[in-house]
């Protein structure tokens, strides 16, 4: 979903937020949405390996499932 809300004619604010439906992502572990290049969503048990290998430059954010 994403709402774009004009407040004047030199500012345009933009708001992205993600839900990702629990059965469509089920045994998944990476997912990319069709037509986004960015976000690449992972589950919470790719994250868990990814921190405990110590693995860096990576940056999470919790999404809802729905």
């Amino acid at each position: 979903m994403e709402i774009t809300v004009m407040k004047n004619a030199h500012l345009q604010y933009s708001i992205k937020k993600y839900a990702l439906c629990k059965e469509a992502i089920q045994s998944k572990h990476i997912i990319k949405l069709k037509g986004d290049e960015i976000p690449i969503f992972i589950s919470e048990e790719l994250r868990e390996l990814i921190e405990k290998n110590n693995i860096t430059g990576c940056d999470f954010l919790e999404v809802k499932v729905i």
